[in-house]
């Protein structure tokens, strides 16, 4: 961890017997990179003694003894009578290569922190406003005037809860319970319009603001006071989530176009073949390292199955069921159980217009605190599910087009992934650089009947 100035950039070393060097920690297993910044905080924190939010992380290519590959994460600090430990130093550009690093590889990670974010080439996206200094005050000074607006008074400093690559929450605690702020990056920057729109359409379902800015990307929500589904062991929940969740659908098929309007991802299945056959070629993103990336006979076999896509998609198309809103990301994180027993579904980064179906796949494949105990429960999900559309064609048909909408779904989630990994910044793309082909694999893997009786 790396604590940092600006203007002039500088990165903070401490002394050690091997030279200098920086606090260092090791992440428990299993903990999602997004939410390593509350840990990471808390840590540096405790180590420098002064409060410290993450700008970002880099990852390094020395691979550790246990596997891990080193990550550098450049903090900044929030105390200005802090006083620096004793004998260590502040370096800059200049003096850094003359400094004695007890870890030579992080040489190139300081120097391209210290050199500065790369100005944005043509067609590329700017940097996310978080990893400057400076914007966390700015995001302070913004959510104290909402809420103050309002009646409502923050009572303790806020706190980092996640910082990655396409979002940066935090909380904010005030006299009237908590206030949570969530930053886009300009890919995602629609995500706080769509939220209040849906909110508008469906209190009853989506979390109501308290403020947004629109042009940054920016929204400001109370605490809804719910847990999490996944940590839910009870499947009839479940089941009246996903059933609650088709009804939305159903109700919302009308929306389409106001929602393509307003710039939401245009995923309909007449377009889906073109992207599958777009993604199937880009060769860079289906290998973007030796231990993630597909072989040379999958880069074939993906290739290969361009005309079994197109088949597919013009099979679903067929039962004429309608495109409507899909959640794109809809897994037991995203939905919530409040404290007064309703059901809310948040987190609409993904959002975009496209078979319905396809948004059970989240849900199904992250598995359930109850997958052990309850022998077929998917069939089940899937079933709750499926009844709510009923109106438009019989059960056992409404079963073939899942079933047919299974491998799309898969597809559907490496497009997604594409299309975020080709459009954030830079920089930060190591973060989802496997993640499209993870999906590809899944959809090379997949067997059909999966959920069949």
């Amino acid at each position: 961890m790396v604590l940092t100035q600006s203007e002039p950039r500088r990165v903070l070393l401490l002394p050690s017997e091997r030279g200098f060097t920086v606090p260092e920690w090791e992440p428990e297993d299993g903990v999602w990179i997004q939410l390593q910044a509350r840990v990471t905080n808390n840590f540096a924190s405790q180590a420098l003694g002064l409060p410290v939010t993450l700008l970002e992380a880099q990852i390094g290519s020395l691979v550790k003894s246990n596997g891990r590959r080193v990550k550098v994460y450049f903090l900044e600090g929030h105390d200005p009578a802090w006083q620096q430990p004793e004998d260590s130093l502040w370096v800059g550009l200049p003096d850094l290569a003359g400094t004695n690093l007890a870890v030579p590889e992080m040489q190139p990670l300081l120097e391209k922190w210290l050199t500065g974010p790369a100005k944005a080439k043509p067609g590329q996206p700017p940097a996310p406003g978080w990893i400057f200094h400076g914007w966390f005050d700015e995001v302070e000074a913004w959510v104290r005037q909402k809420l103050e607006a309002q009646g409502i008074h923050l009572t303790e400093r806020p706190e980092q809860l996640k910082c990655w690559s396409i979002s940066c929450l935090l909380r904010f605690p005030t006299d009237q319970g908590n206030y949570f702020f969530k930053a886009t990056p300009q890919v995602f920057q629609k995500e706080p319009v769509f939220t209040a729109f849906l909110a508008e359409q469906y209190p009853d379902l989506v979390p109501q603001l308290a403020a947004l800015d629109a042009d940054r990307g920016w929204l400001l929500m109370p605490d809804f006071q719910a847990k999490d589904i996944r940590e839910i062991n009870d499947i009839t929940l479940w089941e009246r989530a996903v059933r609650r969740y088709a009804r939305f659908q159903v109700d919302s098929v009308g929306m389409s176009g106001i929602l393509l309007e307003k710039g939401c991802r245009d995923r309909r299945l007449e377009r889906l073949s073109a992207q599958f056959e777009a993604v199937a070629y880009d060769t860079p993103r289906l290998v973007p390292n030796p231990e993630a990336g597909l072989t040379r006979e999958e880069i074939r076999q993906v290739t290969d199955l361009i005309p079994v896509i197109r088949n597919q998609v013009a099979e679903l198309a067929a039962f004429g069921l309608p495109d409507t809103i899909i959640h794109g990301d809809l897994n037991s994180n995203n939905i919530a159980l409040t404290t007064s027993g309703e059901i809310i579904y948040y987190d609409w980064t993904d959002l975009s217009i496209s078979h319905p179906f396809f948004d059970l796949d989240a849900l199904l494949e992250w598995g359930a605190p109850f997958e052990d105990e309850i022998p077929g429960w998917q069939r089940r999900i899937r079933d709750a599910y499926l009844g709510e559309w009923t109106e438009f064609l019989p059960m056992p048909e409404l079963v073939r087009a899942f079933e047919l909408s299974a491998r799309l779904a898969i597809m559907v989630q490496a497009l997604n992934y594409h299309w975020i990994v080709t459009r954030i910044e830079e920089s930060g793309r190591w973060e989802f650089g496997n993640d499209v082909p993870y999906y590809i694999k899944r959809l090379l893997e997949f067997q059909p009947g999966t959920f069949q009786d």
